[in-house]
């Protein structure tokens, strides 16, 4: 959307598959996309450029699982953004899924199959899981997929935030939003 809009845009992931599937997006749309094959905590050793932009989108944030790599991260937007460059998180909002402690948060069935979401909360990581059952075998099958998060607080990124020079610091909850948005500045 930011390209289709005339910003350049650069585009990382850990994944090289999500980075061709992105790639061959981009071109369907006939734009001319960057994209770079890094993790979060890489980016300063694979990019060169510098920007007035990053955004870190889709609940990607709780796969950094400490504080460590959460600081790394976040020293490598610092080193590049431009002075006064903005960076906006964006997250599952884990203030309210810590302090309800609801597991199963969602069920989708089909004819064919059945999909479970659920939380495992293991301090200090919540565990998101996908069960998956396929009820055209007999008896019917399943399979559990499994993801370790970090659950990132409000409070937690805005310390770490301001240790890493980011100033400005504002959190959005959109109504009825599962999600927060927090944008911030660099110095």
């Amino acid at each position: 959307a930011l390209a289709q809009n005339g910003a350049k845009a650069t585009g990382i992931d850990l994944s090289a598959l999500m980075i061709k599937k992105a790639k061959e997006n981009s071109l369907n749309y006939g734009l001319n996309i960057d994209f770079v094959n890094s993790g979060m905590t890489d980016m300063l050793a694979n990019i060169d450029d510098k920007f007035d932009l990053i955004m870190c989108m889709g609940n990607t944030l709780p796969h950094l699982l400490s504080k460590k790599d959460l600081f790394s991260m976040l020293n490598a937007c610092r080193e590049l953004l431009n002075p006064g460059g903005h960076l906006i998180l964006n997250l599952l909002d884990y203030d309210k899924i810590l302090s309800k402690q609801e597991r199963i948060i969602g069920i989708t069935k089909s004819e064919k199959h059945e999909f479970i979401r659920f939380y495992d909360f293991e301090k200090p990581y919540v565990h998101f899981n996908l069960l998956e059952i396929n009820w055209q075998e007999t008896p019917p099958s399943h399979k559990v997929v499994s993801t370790r998060l970090y659950p990132y607080t409000s409070a937690e990124l805005k310390l770490a935030l301001q240790e890493n020079g980011f100033i400005n610091y504002i959190k959005d909850n959109p109504k009825n939003s599962k999600s927060i948005f927090i944008t911030t500045t660099r110095k």
